[in-house]
C-alpha cells in the first residue's frame, strides 16, 4: 500500500488545489485524521478514482520564497502592496497566511485567478 504525501494539482469537491495530503497504508487523508477507505497502491490509481488530480510530493521540493506585488485588489489583497512568500506560503498580513504551498508565482496566480508579480527572490 502507498505511504507518501501528494499534492493536489486540480482541486474538486473535498480537495483543494495546492494542498498537501497524506496517504497512509493506501488511504488518502481527507482532513485531519479522516481517511478515505480506499487502498491505493499508486498515485495513478488515486487519479483514476478522483476527479481531482494529484502528484507525488517530496519534502525536499523547493518551495517558493520571495516577495510578490499584487497587481489588482482582491479580498485581503491590495493592489500595489507587496507580500512575502515564505517556504511556499503566501502571507497576507502580519498574522495570516494562505494554507497552501506554492512552488511558483504562476501557481499563485492560477490559484487566485489574479495577478501577482515577482519583486525579488529570497
Amino acid at each position: 500500500m502507498l505511504n507518501c504525501k501528494v499534492r493536489c494539482m486540480y482541486g474538486f469537491g473535498s480537495f483543494t488545489t495546492g494542498k498537501i495530503y497524506n496517504i497512509v497504508s493506501g488511504s488518502l487523508e481527507l482532513e485531519s485524521d479522516v481517511y478515505h477507505c480506499g487502498r491505493f497502491k499508486s498515485i495513478e490509481e488515486i487519479n483514476e478514482h478522483y476527479v481531482s488530480q494529484f502528484e507525488l510530493w517530496e519534502e525536499e521540493n523547493t518551495m517558493l520564497s520571495c516577495t510578490v506585488r499584487c497587481t489588482n485588489d482582491f479580498g485581503a489583497f491590495v493592489k500595489g502592496r507587496m507580500y512575502s512568500v515564505v517556504d511556499g506560503s503566501l502571507c497576507f498580513d502580519s498574522t495570516g497566511k494562505v494554507p497552501f504551498k506554492f512552488a511558483s508565482v504562476k501557481e499563485i496566480n492560477d490559484y487566485f485567478g489574479m495577478n501577482f508579480e515577482l519583486v525579488n527572490l529570497n
